[in-house]
């Protein structure tokens, strides 16, 4: 919930450059450029606090997806036999990564349609939460807070299985390549490897699920 609320702002200006386009009016000109010309655009149009739209649920989506795709991945390692870090096959991390990603993206979805469709709105202020899930109730009923389940499953998995699978190995390699202790330097670096890898990884499948969401 730290991680989110630190990095929201960030996330909302993705959001909109990832929707720039979606309708495929060539002449139309872009809004969003890059991110420093979002953040520019979103201040100076709709104010300081339009970074933060769909902050609740921003904190939501991580106090449950991050909660349950972090603390399953052990669990479901050593389920299916990965008992030691150091001697377990990439594969079962990678798989038991997918596993706890996927339960936590089936429960989170509401969360994450609703900060997706905070984050979208262009209109100065900020929307109620209440309003729009009432919106959406109205029009398509309780699925309608599951939709874009699917990109959603598919990213979870992937982000998850990439990001335990990279940082449990990335972990062994960096100690052994420069003998180092386990520490904050082996933490930090390897954190930046596995951040690195897997928004590579999940760029795709996120613009999809934010169009979708939205």
């Amino acid at each position: 919930m730290m991680s989110g609320g630190a990095t929201h702002p960030i996330d909302t200006v993705k959001v909109r450059l990832q929707k720039e386009g979606e309708l495929g009016l060539e002449k139309v000109p872009k809004k969003y450029i890059n991110i420093v010309n979002g953040f520019r655009v979103m201040i100076r149009e709709e104010g300081v606090r339009s970074l933060y739209k769909g902050l609740s649920m921003s904190l939501g989506r991580e106090g449950t997806y991050s909660a349950l795709r972090l603390g399953l991945y052990e669990p479901y390692r050593e389920l299916l036999g990965g008992h030691d870090p150091k001697t377990t096959p990439i594969w079962k991390k990678f798989l038991a990564g997918f596993m706890s990603g996927t339960t936590g993206a089936i429960i989170a979805t509401p969360y994450d349609l609703l900060k997706v469709r905070l984050q979208s709105n262009q209109q100065k202020g900020n929307k109620k939460v209440s309003l729009e899930v009432k919106e959406i109730m109205k029009k398509a009923g309780v699925r309608g807070l599951f939709k874009g389940i699917v990109p959603n499953l598919t990213r979870g998995a992937i982000l998850t299985a990439t990001k335990m699978a990279t940082y449990d190995q990335s972990k062994r390699i960096v100690m052994r390549i420069f003998n180092l202790k386990d520490g904050l330097v082996v933490y930090l670096s390897c954190s930046f490897i596995t951040g690195f890898v897997l928004s590579v990884t999940t760029s795709p499948i996120d613009v999809i699920k934010t169009r979708i969401m939205s």
